[in-house]
């Protein structure tokens, strides 16, 4: 591996340019979302492209070398209330049927419950060989502990922390090309069957 080069600042900014320039399909991933459709008022599945947290700092480092750094880095953890519907089934497991508007429906109960959630700001900075500072943009990220028997705070600081950098790049320009008007970010892959969020305790 070669030692990272120093950069003048003509070469960082221009390198700051080049994150519009698009990756190669090999550098990124595709997964499957399930979404709520309100004309059809049905949850539909469809694909997000997205940048790995690893080819991320990749990026960075072959486009900015020593040049780029994360500063104002800060955790914070709290529980967070949800709701979510659940199958009620009979007492040999099948699914209990009940007629609204005139459709036979499989029979739900409203259930809540409490996750912990770490979050985490941060900025990525960019600087000249001196250490004058040449741009800064923020970032923020958050990990769950949803569909986990045992909290596993390690991978919801680790999940948080990587949201945030891949945030900051996207502000940086990295990325932008990747995101639907509809999109306000590129989420994190969860379990299918993760219910949705509707309230944090503070």
């Amino acid at each position: 591996m070669e030692p990272m080069k120093e950069l003048s600042r003509d070469e960082i900014i221009k390198a700051l340019g080049d994150l519009a320039i698009p990756l190669p399909a090999e550098k990124t991933k595709i997964r499957k979302i399930r979404e709520y459709d309100k004309a059809t008022k049905s949850f539909k599945d469809r694909e997000l492209t997205y940048i790995p947290i690893y080819v991320t700092i990749e990026e960075l480092n072959d486009k900015f070398g020593p040049h780029w750094s994360v500063q104002n880095l800060a955790f914070t953890t709290r529980d967070i209330a949800y709701s979510y519907t659940e199958d009620i089934l009979d007492e040999k497991g099948n699914l209990k049927w009940t007629k609204i508007k005139g459709k036979n429906l499989p029979e739900k109960v409203k259930k809540t419950a409490i996750e912990t959630a770490a979050f985490c700001a941060l900025d990525i900075v960019l600087s000249d060989a001196d250490g004058k500072e040449i741009c800064r943009r923020p970032g923020t990220g958050s990990g769950t502990n949803s569909g986990q028997r045992v909290l596993d705070s390690d991978k919801m600081t680790k999940t948080a922390l990587a949201n945030a950098i891949r945030k900051a790049y996207n502000n940086l320009g990295g990325g932008i090309y990747l995101w639907h008007a509809d999109d306000e970010s590129i989420p994190e892959p969860e379990e299918e069957s993760a219910p949705p969020r509707t309230k944090i305790l503070r």
